[in-house]
């Protein structure tokens, strides 16, 4: 297992270091799947942006 802690940015963006991205055969323009678990976040190769539109309806309900 791989631990990295990341800056987030102003904007709230994370890099993910090219090291992850080339592991996990991430290219520019590509789609990754967040999923969000109590405290924390995982993120996995492919998906489709409406899994992204889902994260952040969830992440809406939550701050309600």
């Amino acid at each position: 297992m791989v631990k990295l802690k990341l800056r987030v940015g102003p904007k709230g963006q994370i890099i993910l270091p090219k090291m992850i991205r080339e592991k996990l055969g991430i290219k520019p323009n590509s789609y990754v799947t967040v999923d969000l678990r109590d405290n924390e976040v995982a993120l996995q190769k492919g998906g489709r942006n409406r899994g992204v539109y889902r994260v952040v309806e969830k992440l809406k309900e939550t701050r309600s």
